[in-house]
């Protein structure tokens, strides 16, 4: 069951049968809370800058957040903790933070560190909340954004959803620091158990991943926000889907790369579906905790059919909270309604109890980092990583086509679709299943059409039109092109055969 946000993480950093210790609220100017000062092996030199493939930092369009950032940040602390925690030790070295440029995510912005020995990293800076007097702004820039981007709406949903604005409705001032509290306690419990990630990642596969030396989860020290050094990998991100920005006659080589990390991610399996923690220190071994959705906490969870209950629960529970006073309700309740009562039909029996595979689920085309010759040299943003069910686990950004765009539009995305399980068969190829299997084909998973029903149970639509719309392409999808949202429920009695992935 979700708890609500008041409660959210009382119970997640100690275990389950207590809540974490209180931190102390000022920190000395001295202490740096994560000390990673004895990292697995030296820092990876790039041959240039990350940078010279970031934009510009522009104070005149530039949000208030990030402005705050780069003005008022303790700059010279936190080049003199990187040199501190630099692998080399040497006397003589010296950093520099390159503020003229940045790449910027939804919570966090990347800038650069460059030393004096040649090598760099990024200081990942969480981007602070709104101060009141910049929603107005925040509005106004999320409104242009749905402009631009109208075509691929799905990832404005998901933008709108993950930077939405929390209301504070509470009048008295204990209500303010209650606040501070469990912003501090999840940024806290999110660092950690993205850290926590990177590492097991790190020993356990040959996926390339950033190497994390220092970070600090807190807004109060001596930065003056919360941030994460780490190694910089080399290469750059794309602009693009990979279909769309990858030569076609090189997709099949970074499939490929992509496919065998994928299936290495595979490897690392838990019974529970959840994130990843292994305690304050990053020092035990790793367990599952619950992860955010909407606001609330959920699970872990034992089989993959109460993961989605618990999820469309949390879903279900925030859209009555954003629209159950809207004259358009009954939409509202039909898309939550539609949504729920085919949970039946997202899960394969025999994967139901797991164990469950860790999942990257934003492992799409900005997070991943090539060279010249399209070869992937770095996987970043591990942030909301989790163990996940089967059936999300196959789910990747640059294989969803878009209801918005054409046909025409959407042909590269599956096109590499095609490229990308083409890939699974020929990595699995050969590999023979005896008895009842302990890890599924990823290939079959992805040609059997689950990929585009679970997509589309993922929608977070803006509009009730847009929740009629989603829930009748989900039901379609499940039940065929006769289905309505009068007569599906009828279908879904009558139907008798179980589906390929089923």
């Amino acid at each position: 069951m979700p708890t609500t946000r008041s409660q959210n993480r009382k119970r997640a950093a100690d275990g389950e049968d207590g809540p974490p210790a209180k931190r102390a609220r000022k920190r000395s100017q001295s202490e740096a809370p994560g000390d990673l000062s004895e990292p697995a092996g030296p820092s990876q030199k790039t041959p240039r800058p990350p940078s010279e493939h970031w934009w510009p930092f522009n104070p005149d369009r530039a949000p208030k957040p990030i402005i705050r950032v780069i003005s008022t940040a303790n700059w010279p602390f936190l080049c003199d903790l990187a040199v501190k925690h630099h692998p080399s030790k040497s006397d003589s070295l010296s950093c520099t933070a390159n503020l003229e440029r940045l790449a910027r995510g939804y919570f966090n912005v990347a800038i650069e560190l460059s030393f004096s020995d040649g090598t760099f990293w990024i200081a990942r800076i969480r981007i602070p909340p709104q101060e009141p007097e910049e929603e107005v702004a925040v509005v106004e820039e999320r409104e242009d954004q749905v402009k631009k981007d109208e075509k691929k709406e799905k990832v404005v949903e998901r933008a709108e959803l993950a930077g939405e604005c929390e209301e504070d409705d509470d009048e008295e001032g204990d209500g303010d620091d209650d606040d501070a509290d469990n912003e501090e306690l999840e940024n806290k419990i999110e660092m950690l158990s993205e850290i926590a990630t990177m590492r097991l990642v790190a020993q356990r596969t040959s996926i390339p991943v950033p190497e994390v030396y220092c970070y600090d989860w807190t807004q109060n020290n001596p930065f003056g926000f919360s941030y994460m050094l780490m190694t910089a990998l080399p290469g750059k991100s794309l602009k693009d889907c990979l279909g769309c920005s990858v030569p076609k006659e090189l997709q099949p080589k970074l499939a490929a790369q992509m496919a065998g990390y994928i299936l290495q991610l595979s490897k690392i399996t838990f019974y529970q579906i959840g994130q990843i923690w292994a305690g304050d220190g990053l020092d035990e071994d790793p367990r599952i905790l619950p992860f955010m959705l909407y606001g609330q906490d959920v699970g872990p969870f034992n089989s993959s059919t109460a993961c989605f209950r618990g999820m469309q629960q949390a879903k279900n529970e925030a859209i009555l909270s954003w629209h159950g006073e809207d004259s358009d309700w009954p939409q509202w309740h039909q898309f939550s309604e539609i949504q729920t009562g085919v949970i039946p039909f997202l899960t394969n029996r025999e994967l139901r109890r797991g164990p469950f595979p860790l999942w990257h689920r934003d492992f799409h085309f900005k997070n991943m980092l090539v060279d010249d010759e399209y070869n992937i040299t770095g996987v970043l943003d591990w942030t909301g990583a989790r163990v996940a069910p089967w059936e999300d686990f196959i789910v990747y950004g640059d294989m969803l086509p878009f209801l918005g765009m054409s046909a025409e539009q959407n042909q590269p995305l599956l096109d590499f679709r095609a490229t990308l399980i083409e890939a699974f068969s020929k990595v699995e190829g050969g590999r023979e299943q005896k008895g009842r299997r302990q890890t599924p084909l990823l290939s079959d998973m992805m040609s059997s059409g689950i990929v585009d029903v679970i997509s589309a149970s993922w929608a977070h639509p803006r509009k009730a039109e847009h929740a009629s719309r989603d829930a009748l392409h989900l039901l379609r999808l499940l039940f065929g092109e006769e289905t309505t949202l009068v007569n599906w429920k009828v279908r879904q009695r009558k139907l008798s055969r179980r589906f390929p992935w089923q």
